[in-house]
């Protein structure tokens, strides 16, 4: 993964200037993080005991996996940003992640909710059970693209091309996803039917 070099210098300034303290005119802070930041790490399970006279400390497993998915979300290029939400999106149309109930626990938001191509409207409730069906989705996605409305939320767009059995349907998509602090979770889904014979109806 390619980090943004000026955005973790911005972060690791901010995260030290919490501990910065003014006497005699003169502004100080401290080069480590801050101890209360550190407990709050250690209470989350993502490093094991701070106390102690090591300088450094020791990530947990968990912590390992959580900080690869921080490192992805605030320093990455967006690239990675768009890579990751390629894939869930593209999840959602397999039926091996789109069936699985702790994939879609993870990856749909509690507040979900998707008007369909059909009209039917979809909350987080009515998925779950996942009721398997067959069907084949074209991937890659058709026309996908992301767009940034800040770090935590971004805008997936592209076209389905969805079989089932003999009926081939065709829409406009696009999804919101939220990072929720551990995934990247749909908050909202909406498809659009549409003819690809007429020409005024392609993206």
């Amino acid at each position: 993964m390619e980090i943004d070099n000026d955005r973790a210098t911005e972060l690791g300034f901010a995260l030290i200037s919490i501990t910065a303290t003014t006497n005699h005119g003169a502004t100080r802070a401290w080069k480590g993080l801050d101890w209360d930041l550190l407990d709050e790490m250690y209470e989350r399970g993502w490093i094991f005991n701070p106390v102690g006279k090591a300088k450094s400390v020791e990530l947990t497993p968990d912590g390992q996996v959580v900080a690869e998915r921080l490192r992805s979300l605030h320093l990455s290029r967006s690239t990675g940003v768009e890579d990751t939400v390629r894939k869930l999106e593209e999840g959602m149309w397999q039926a091996r992640t789109r069936f699985d109930p702790e994939w879609l626990t993870q990856h749909l938001h509690p507040e979900f909710v998707e008007f369909g191509r059909s009209g039917r409207v979809y909350s987080y409730d009515t998925l779950f059970p996942p009721i398997a069906s067959e069907f084949d989705c074209q991937l890659p996605l058709p026309n996908f693209r992301v767009a940034h409305f800040d770090r935590l939320v971004v805008l997936a767009t592209y076209d389905s091309q969805v079989s089932f059995g003999d009926t081939v349907e065709h829409a406009h998509r696009t999804s919101t996803w939220i990072y929720s602090g551990c995934y990247w979770q749909m908050r909202m889904h909406q498809g659009t039917a549409f003819d690809p014979e007429i020409k005024s109806q392609r993206q």
